[in-house]
């Protein structure tokens, strides 16, 4: 069960670092301008 418990953490893990490698370029600047 540990075992599969950090495969599952070391697959949320990529996704998340390649979800925010694939939008966060795109979403920058929408945040720049909402910022003041």
């Amino acid at each position: 069960k540990p075992f599969w418990k950090g495969v599952l953490q070391n697959s949320f893990l990529l996704h998340l670092s390649f979800w925010l490698v694939t939008f966060l370029p795109s979403f920058k600047p929408k945040i720049v301008r909402l910022m003041p």
